[in-house]
């Protein structure tokens, strides 16, 4: 995914801005329970494409992944120039192994995904955009309204880059991140080539003014 495919770099002409990005590690394939290396290669190489491409003041990386139901890295001030970010490696955090208290909360996934969300709303410093960075999760419930908290001052604009590799029978039906980014007026990008993803950091670019509430 680290071709630039043809298109222009208006990032050049981009003014910077504060980004958030929420990495979904998990399989590319939803089916699967474990992460592979070309899982962790894809995914990497996602994130290093986005952040050499969108000129940014600051940068929040958090690391989640849905199964386990909790947040596997979260880094305030990330530095772009990293290969990778430190300790977040994903290839340490095996999706297979849930832990008993996750199989006892089946909805807890939306928890999770709520209070990503509301992090960035109530931030002291509140980003410009949000990007949900990722595949498609097995999940397809909704993130309840009511669990989304009103914000009172500039709401980040939400973006969800969602790679879907080609397969056979492949049915895409939206999935809660999906719904979750639409619930507070964001926008999903579905991703399968360079090219889609050049143009989805373009979205980023072009982007309106920031809300002022939700």
């Amino acid at each position: 995914m680290r071709g630039r495919s043809d298109s222009r770099r208006g990032a050049d002409d981009a003014a910077p801005i504060r980004l958030t990005v929420l990495l979904n590690a998990a399989p590319l394939f939803p089916l699967r329970t474990r992460l592979r290396a070309s899982d962790r290669v894809i995914l990497l190489g996602l994130l290093s494409s986005l952040l050499e491409r969108v000129p940014t003041r600051s940068v929040r990386l958090v690391i989640f992944n849905l199964d386990q139901q909790k947040i596997l890295l979260r880094q305030d001030a990330f530095a772009p120039k990293r290969a990778r970010p430190r300790g977040a490696s994903p290839e340490r955090h095996r999706t297979r192994v849930v832990d008993y208290h996750v199989l006892q909360n089946p909805y807890g996934h939306l928890g999770l995904l709520a209070g990503l969300m509301n992090q960035e709303l109530h931030a002291e410093t509140p980003s410009d955009v949000v990007v949900f960075l990722g595949p498609a999760t097995r999940y397809g419930a909704e993130v309840p309204q009511a669990a989304l908290e009103d914000s009172h001052g500039a709401v980040p604009q939400f973006f969800n880059f969602q790679f879907r590799p080609y397969f056979r029978n492949q049915l895409e039906l939206p999935d809660s991140i999906v719904k979750a980014t639409a619930k507070v007026k964001g926008k999903t990008i579905i991703i399968r080539t360079p090219a889609d993803f050049a143009k989805a950091i373009e979205q980023i670019e072009r982007r309106g003014p920031a809300l002022t509430s939700r």
